[in-house]
Order: C-alpha cells, then structure tokens, then sequence
C-alpha cells in the first residue's frame, strides 16, 4: 500500500484499469477534497457538493476501462465534476441560480453581483445576471470554461494552469484574456445585463 501511495494519479489509474481496485481508494481520498470544493462553489450547497463527488468518483470509476494517461488525471477529474456541477445547476432551473463567474475585467459586475442591496427588485436583477453569466459560460469553448476553472476555482496561477493544460505560460495568458474578453463582450452586449450602471 505504501509503494501504491507513491505513484502518480495516472498510474494509478492504470493499476485501477487492470483490476486494482486499491488504487481507487486512493485516488478517491487524494482528490475528493478538491473535488468537494469545486462543486460546492458551484452550487453554493455543501450537501448537493458531498452528493454530487460520490458521482463524479463513480464515472471515474466507471470509465476505468477506457482511461488513456494522454492528459493530466486532475484536467481530467475536474472536467467531470465541472460539467456534473453545471447539469445540476441547469436541472434545477431559475431557483439554484447560485453559480457565477465574475470575468477579471468586468469589476463592475463583479461589484453587481455583491451588491449587499436587499429589494425584491435588485435580488431579481442579481439572479437574472447570475443566469445570464452562467448562459455566457456554457457557450465558452471546452478549453476556455477549463482554462476559467483552474483560475477562479481552483485558484491556480498560470504555471500552474499551463503545467494542468499542457500548453506554455504565454499560451494560458492568451487564452484567459480572449475568455474574459468574450464573457464581458457578451454580457455588456446584453441590453438587459447593464452591469456598467453599477460601476
């Protein structure tokens, strides 16, 4: 068990593939508290967060089968708890409208949003802009919501995302201001997200 513990993520998924279910266990308690932390920022329920790991951990499981080690394990993992997160996000509809993204350039969205304002009528305009970013998120190309992910999310700097995504520094730098630019294009074209008010 201990020489298990030292091996990398992807070695441990080919011992999972070729029928150690060990390995699993380990991947399972190295990466579950991350996996956690995501999805309860996403859904904003800590509950729904424990829930919703048990899932993800089981599709890995589950997909042991076909795991190539060609990408980095945790790109991998969190791809699929991104994209769990967001389809319980959507099957909830308007009343779980908790996940936000706040692009970097776009402060005064991001005031908007923490606006400690308490009307019905500002509440309203904060979750119709909650919507309105998350629709502006699911539109982003795979490699941008991943690039945004391990930014906001994960709190990773660009080495950090270029050494996850296999590319160069430069290359995330690049990708990170084309996706911010796209979100506060998009959403201050938005005649009914008008966060530059709020500014």
């Amino acid at each position: 068990m201990f020489a298990e513990e030292a091996l990398e993520d992807w070695q441990l998924m080919l011992s999972l593939k070729n029928g150690n279910s060990g390995s699993f266990d380990i991947l399972h308690r190295r990466h579950k508290p991350q996996v956690v932390r995501l999805i309860s920022r996403m859904t904003n329920d800590a509950a729904v967060a424990e829930e919703l790991s048990q899932e993800v951990f089981l599709r890995v499981y589950m997909a042991r089968g076909r795991y190539q080690p060609s990408a980095s394990f945790t790109t991998w993992l969190y791809r699929i708890a991104f994209n769990r997160s967001l389809n319980w996000l959507r099957s909830q509809g308007r009343s779980k409208s908790t996940f936000s993204y706040d692009a970097q350039p776009a402060a005064g969205l991001r005031r908007a949003l923490k606006d400690p304002a308490a009307t019905p009528e500002h509440m309203l305009l904060r979750q119709e802009q909650i919507q309105r970013i998350r629709a502006a998120v699911a539109a982003l190309p795979a490699r941008q919501q991943e690039a945004l992910r391990l930014h906001k999310f994960e709190g990773l700097d660009y080495a950090g995302i270029a050494r996850h995504m296999g590319c160069t520094v430069p290359a995330v730098k690049s990708l990170l201001f084309r996706t911010y630019l796209t979100l506060q294009s998009r959403l201050s074209e938005d005649p009914q997200c008008d966060w530059e008010r709020h500014s």
